[in-house]
């Protein structure tokens, strides 16, 4: 590197070098899901460092939910008319399983925005590639999907109950608790189910399979591995049955 002349004669010290543009960190176009987040010069750690990241943030939610849920408890406690009544059980046997489903069901919706930041911070590639391979979540390819398998389901439900038929309507300790049961099946239960699809067949699907070049083996592997840790989660150790969820993923 030379010194450079002035326009006007004197002596300049070099112009400092142009930096780079950035490497698009975009997949190229065709990528299948598995390997989304196999960039160029792919460094190993990325996965470990993914788990760490979501490790950490969902830890992080967790103890957010658990302090906003005990202060509801607390406040409801001391807003009941004989607090000692409702610590002691009377009254409450409704209430808890409420207060159980709603913990159940926040816990595991937390796996979503755990698994969408651990991605993005450690693969250093949108989020949205853990909704799609496109990058973002694909709105109309849902409404189809949902607008063909809904009736589906239903025919489902009602196969099932014909062939054993169990009670529509048990008994029904209140109407306060049997509203606020259905309305947190309502609104957390489909966040609760996604939370459980982002993490075994989102993070986990992605972070082994960018470690295999073979797209196709990439795929089987950890579709097996996560339907076995599925199967697991739910305390199910039948063969068939995690056969059947690797056969549904």
């Amino acid at each position: 590197m030379t010194n450079t002349i002035t326009p006007t004669g004197s002596w300049a010290p070099p112009a400092a070098p142009v930096p780079a543009a950035p490497v698009p960190l975009e997949p190229a176009p065709g990528t299948p899901y598995q390997h989304v987040f196999r960039e160029p010069g792919r460094r190993w750690w990325r996965p470990f460092a993914s788990f760490g990241v979501f490790a950490a943030v969902y830890l992080g939610i967790s103890i957010a939910m658990g302090l906003v849920l005990g202060l509801v408890v607390v406040a409801g406690l001391s807003a009941a008319p004989d607090p000692e009544a409702l610590v002691t059980g009377v009254g409450l046997s409704g209430w808890t399983s409420v207060g159980a489903l709603l913990a159940m069901n926040l816990a595991l919706a937390a796996l979503i925005p755990s698994v969408l930041i651990a991605n993005q911070v450690a693969h250093r590639r949108p989020a949205g590639y853990t909704h799609s391979v496109t990058g973002r979540f694909r709105f109309g390819w849902f409404g189809i999907v949902t607008a063909v398998l809904t009736p589906i389901w239903l025919l489902y439900v009602v196969i099932a109950w014909f062939l054993e038929p169990v009670p529509l309507f048990t008994h029904v300790e209140s109407l306060g608790v049997t509203a606020a049961l259905i309305a947190v099946c309502l609104l957390t239960t489909p966040l609760q189910a996604a939370g459980e699809e982002y993490f075994f067949r989102g993070w986990l699907v992605q972070n082994i399979g960018v470690a295999i070049p073979r797209p196709v083996v990439a795929l089987v592997v950890p579709t097996v591995v996560s339907a076995g840790l599925f199967a697991l989660a739910h305390g199910s150790f039948d063969p068939w049955i995690i056969v059947s969820l690797a056969a549904m993923a």
